[in-house]
């Protein structure tokens, strides 16, 4: 479209030489004949001027060419082209490589890379930053959250050690109060844990930690599809839960799911083999988890009961562990059942559970079966 301005300019001026040229060689060159001459060139220079002004002017009034289209459709080419998160990834792993002393370019790398959700790869980058910076404790957190998130150990890996010492240097950093709470809770530290979170939820989180939070505090009502933590220990059945147990003591099919109401959700159909079924003695949490693709700390938990097994469930961004996770971009998963006797979050020997590899391509409908023993 530029090109076609420059050209239309130039076609425009020739047009306003061919006027002015002939009025300036007949002024110069002799007027004898011409009673106001000042006033023929004036003329002839003023409509030289206008018509190039006057042809553009009406050309993109009276034009049926979108303009507003046109413009918009361009600057979102630019803006994309400039703004390519992919290009300003490979633009600053190149600059790093030749300055791998340059302390805030090896966080916007890690920052880029969270918000891919590439969290092996943010790992990595931070663990740069830190080399640089050991002492920034606020770094260090952003470094374990980023290992927490790509270690297939969790809790149980380098990330849960981190976050423990952390936890004792810097307890009012709000990152190392919710994922040392995270880690205190996995490794049985119940009381820590809510030491943490209580402190954490004084200071108004974002509203998806605070469901999870208020939950396994109970300080709210049960969430049911909202929840990571807050399992209570099984209760000895009454007469009530003694019906539900007997519902699920022996093995049935998973109600006909209807369509998703979520586009982006997955749809679990939740079912336990009849080789476990009697184990289901009494109601107890029911945990439905996603991992990453290669395993690692649960990423979107929804919270039930067995007493409503078989079921089917939706799981989608909604019930993501972390602000800013996204499990709907994600093309493969890890998902996991598990029905916990010993009413704990962690995984204890007794659990049963049932474990399948998804991916996108596969569509929306999964279905898990409870079939194996936690050993």
């Amino acid at each position: 479209m530029t090109t076609f301005w420059i050209i239309a300019l130039a076609i425009a001026l020739v047009g306003s030489a061919l006027i002015v040229v002939p009025l300036m060689r007949s002024f110069f060159g002799g007027h004898e004949g011409d009673r106001h001459p000042g006033i023929t060139l004036g003329t002839g220079i003023a409509i030289a001027l206008i018509l190039p002004v006057a042809a553009l002017t009406l050309y993109a009034r009276w034009s049926s060419w979108d303009w507003a289209a046109s413009g918009a459709q361009m600057s979102a080419q630019e803006a994309e082209q400039v703004h390519s998160t992919g290009e300003a990834i490979t633009s600053l792993e190149a600059r790093l490589a030749a300055q791998p002393d340059d302390l805030e370019g090896w966080q916007m790398l890690a920052r880029s890379y969270m918000s891919q959700e590439q969290f092996g790869n943010a790992a990595r980058a931070y663990q740069q930053a830190v080399g640089l910076a050991p002492d920034d404790l606020s770094l260090r957190a952003d470094y374990a959250e980023a290992l927490f998130l790509s270690d297939p150990a969790g809790p149980a890996g380098e990330a849960g050690m981190m976050f423990a010492e952390l936890v004792e240097q810097t307890p009012e950093n709000a990152k190392v109060m919710w994922y040392g709470g995270f880690v205190a809770f996995e490794t049985g530290q119940d009381a820590r844990g809510r030491e943490l979170w209580s402190a954490l939820l004084q200071r108004n989180p974002p509203a998806p930690i605070r469901r999870i939070i208020e939950e396994r505090l109970g300080t709210s009502s049960p969430m049911g599809d909202t929840l990571m933590a807050g399992a209570q220990a099984a209760t000895p059945a009454s007469d009530g839960t003694e019906a539900a147990a007997e519902k699920t003591s022996v093995a049935e099919p998973a109600p006909t799911p209807a369509p998703p109401t979520d586009p982006d959700a997955i749809q679990l159909s939740v079912t336990v083999s009849p080789e476990l079924a009697h184990r289901l003695t009494q109601a107890a949490p029911l945990f439905i988890f996603a991992r990453g693709a290669s395993g690692g700390p649960p990423l979107a938990v929804v919270r039930r009961g067995s007493n409503e097994l078989p079921l089917v469930i939706e799981m989608s961004d909604e019930n993501a562990m972390m602000q800013g996770v996204q499990i709907s971009t994600m093309p493969e998963l890890q998902l996991v059942a598990r029905v916990s006797l010993s009413g704990s979050p962690a995984a204890k020997p007794g659990d049963l559970f049932g474990e399948v590899k998804y991916s996108r391509q596969d569509g929306q409908q999964v279905a898990i079966v409870i079939d194996q023993v936690v050993e």
